[in-house]
């Protein structure tokens, strides 16, 4: 059985708990260190994926918190004015 301490404290270990591994950049692109953040990176480089496996963690490691996952429901840049 996997350690559930360590799954706790480890977004990386985590993601290979659920099946998900992170890469290096993008687990430490989602420490998260300042209340704001942005990640910039290239289409179909996982930032969907790794978004959702953080997500999934905070409410593992927080389980008496609400954990929202917000997004915009289609691209910006397909959308037209009037």
């Amino acid at each position: 059985m996997t350690d559930l301490a360590r799954l706790r404290s480890d977004l990386r270990a985590f993601s290979v708990g659920v099946g998900q591994p992170l890469a290096a950049w993008q687990a430490a692109a989602l420490v998260l260190a300042a209340r704001v953040s942005v990640i910039v990176a290239p289409r179909q480089s996982g930032k969907s994926r790794s978004l959702s496996v953080l997500a999934l963690w905070w409410a593992f490691r927080n389980h008496a918190s609400r954990v929202l996952l917000v997004s915009a429901p289609e691209r910006p840049s397909d959308r037209t004015s009037g």
